[in-house]
């Protein structure tokens, strides 16, 4: 099971995965994301 991650990039949400390394960094280094279990 992953966790859904929903990133604010730009103004935008977007939902993803978090083995999806690129938004996980961006998650992980911005703080603008939010977890979704």
């Amino acid at each position: 099971m992953f966790h859904k991650i929903i990133v604010t990039y730009n103004g935008n949400e977007t939902i993803t995965e978090n083995r999806n390394k690129e938004w996980k960094l961006i998650y992980q280094k911005e703080k603008k994301g939010r977890l979704v279990f």
